[in-house]
């Protein structure tokens, strides 16, 4: 019996889920992020093999089992160098027949529309689009880290909140009810040390103001605007996509993904109604339904093994 495993390594998890060659699954296992831009390939590589190692044990299969194909879908690993320096120490463990490293989006983007048309927007701790068009040309938007990108991502969002309450303190920027609920998220009531904070906190915990902010914006100008702007520019990242990858006969098939557009999350209704409402762009058809990443780190898989 043929079995798969794939797994969704984002920057606060990894899933992994173990599945037979017809899809149905067999065990699932969540572990510490693997985020190769704040780990080395090897240690990364270890921790998923650690982690696939428990979620076959979950299964109850033998331990000596090997899949016939491991696809690691992760944050991080868009250039072929990162995807293959990931690749390469892997393969060290020899934990499965076939090794297949791609990214956390382009998994998503398998769950939600298999091999056809389609556009996944990610917002979590970080942001990017990815799609594929009706031609068959795929593209990214975004994506490009935290210096760089990651617009409209929880990281951003509080890294926006930070800087409106230092710019609150001084008396540069308005007064907000951002301080409170900053200084309960970073547990440090003096502005001033928030440097020091900042300076320190990785990308998770900046990311972790973001619910509160969020849920601040409909009383707090302040918090209000940082909200919009993160509106904004996520649905900017599947503006471009759909103006590159088209012409779309119908409607643009869209999904969303991660901690602050799925279902039920914070920015989603805001986002979809803005690209509802983009003149000049074909409409969008929103997926009702989450997206699994491990689900379609499975799916991937199972198609390189076929291949």
């Amino acid at each position: 019996m043929n079995v798969f495993v794939g797994v969704d390594g984002g920057a606060t998890r990894a899933v992994a889920l173990i599945a037979r060659e017809a899809g149905d699954e067999l065990a699932r296992l969540e572990g510490p992020p693997a985020v190769i831009r704040t780990q080395s390939p090897e240690r990364v590589a270890a921790s998923l093999a650690e982690l696939v190692q428990l979620a076959i044990a979950e299964a109850g299969l033998p331990v000596t089992t090997k899949p016939a194909c491991l696809c690691c879908a992760l944050t991080g690993v868009g250039r072929d160098d990162e995807r293959m320096s990931v690749e390469r120490a892997l393969a060290t463990f020899a934990i499965a027949d076939r090794l297949l490293v791609t990214t956390d989006v382009e998994a998503a983007l398998a769950d939600a529309f298999g091999d056809g048309p389609g556009i996944v927007l990610v917002a979590g701790t970080g942001s990017i689009a990815w799609g594929r068009g009706p031609q068959r040309a795929s593209g990214r938007a975004g994506g490009w880290g935290p210096r760089l990108g990651d617009e409209g991502s929880a990281w951003a969002i509080g890294m926006a909140a930070l800087r409106a309450v230092v710019h609150a303190e001084d008396g540069t920027g308005p007064r907000t009810a951002l301080a409170d609920e900053v200084a309960h998220a970073t547990r440090v009531d003096d502005v001033a040390r928030l440097v020091r904070w900042t300076d320190v906190a990785d990308r998770a915990a900046i990311a972790a103001i973001a619910p509160p902010v969020l849920a601040l914006a409909p009383i707090d100008a302040v918090a209000g605007a940082i909200a919009k702007d993160a509106t904004v520019a996520l649905a900017a990242l599947v503006q471009a996509l759909v103006d590159r990858l088209g012409p779309w006969p119908d409607a643009v098939p869209v999904a969303f993904a991660g901690g602050l557009i799925a279902r039920g999350r914070p920015l989603r209704d805001a986002v979809a109604e803005r690209l509802r409402h983009t003149p000049g762009r074909p409409p969008i058809d929103l997926l009702e339904r989450d997206i699994d990443g491990a689900r379609g780190a499975v799916r991937l898989a199972r198609a390189r093994h076929a291949s």
